[in-house]
């Protein structure tokens, strides 16, 4: 059986779990053929966000997302902003192939200028590498990302 990528869950009308045969599947609209052209320190293919939620169709509103990497148990949780929704961008290929964890495999959650979203809660580190779990809730879910520059540190340092 296919390995899952990524999950997608919580107040959604259509939870998910994609492999990566699913993940390629995905219509034209959702697929970023080339993510260097909207991220240029980045190569793959990637999905954006927005193409995402409207697969899964949140069940509200005004709603939180949080970005679950298990593998490094880091999770970063983000209001539902606009902004974030239009630029935001999961990696999940790289060559024709699955992201590998050298890369931040399985997929990779970027937002290619956070400090532009103009919100409190948006710094690098809501950017995950290692992102295999989307949770959609009413509320700020688990959030792990430094609170201060010598936690910062020490997250880039592992």
């Amino acid at each position: 059986m296919p390995d899952i990528l990524l999950t997608i869950d919580g107040l959604v009308a259509e939870p998910q779990s994609w492999t990566f045969e699913d993940l390629k599947a995905l219509p034209e609209g959702v697929q970023v053929s080339d993510v260097s052209e909207k991220i240029p320190s980045k190569q793959g293919v990637g999905l954006t966000l927005k193409g995402i939620l409207e697969t899964v169709r949140p069940t509200q509103d005004d709603y939180w997302i949080t970005f679950y990497a298990s593998r490094d148990d880091f999770a970063s949780s983000i209001p539902a902003d606009p902004d974030v929704i239009e630029t935001g961008i999961v990696i999940y290929a790289i060559d024709g192939q699955p992201l590998p964890v050298e890369q931040g495999g399985p997929t990779r959650f970027m937002i290619p200028n956070p400090a532009a979203c103009r919100t409190a809660e948006l710094d690098e580190c809501a950017n995950v590498k290692f992102l295999d779990r989307i949770e959609i809730s009413a509320e700020r879910g688990k959030d792990t990302r430094p609170t201060n520059e010598e936690e910062h540190e020490a997250l880039h340092r592992k």
